[in-house]
């Protein structure tokens, strides 16, 4: 099937991050540009772009998705998996990141939510909402 292997890329606009109640300093309000590119069986996709993190430093990030889980209504679910850069952890430099990814297609959009683990000594928890936008 040549839909498997071909890839729909989207206009992505980044909205906002979540944080745990305990971390009041960080910046909820995370605006940014990206290009959002899914298979065209839906199971994997890359994801890149320039955000204004919750340090409130502009940053770089590149990742990539796999969402084998068909959930109702086209909703996917899956993990993802990548880098990031410009956080005080390792002086801005690219770091990993990765966790669970949920894709949400709405009439002409597709939000995309991004579960981002707590890792001690570099990361807090978080949950990161964009979306993509359908032609």
């Amino acid at each position: 099937n040549s839909r498997q292997h071909s890839m729909d890329c989207l206009p992505e606009i980044h909205i906002a991050a979540a944080h745990g109640a305990s971390q009041k300093h960080l910046e909820s309000f995370t605006p940014g540009l990206g290009v959002f590119c899914r298979s065209g069986n839906g199971v994997w996709s890359v994801d890149v772009g320039r955000i204004r993190n919750s340090e409130r430093r502009w940053a770089n990030y590149a990742a990539a998705g796999w969402q084998p889980i068909k959930l109702p209504d086209g909703i996917r679910l899956g993990v993802f998996g990548g880098t990031i850069n410009n956080y005080s952890y390792k002086q801005g430099a690219y770091i990993p990141m990765g966790g669970v990814l949920l894709t949400i297609p709405v009439n002409n959009f597709v939000v995309v939510l991004k579960g981002i683990p707590r890792v001690p000594n570099m990361t807090v928890a978080a949950v990161a909402v964009s979306i993509a936008f359908k032609y």
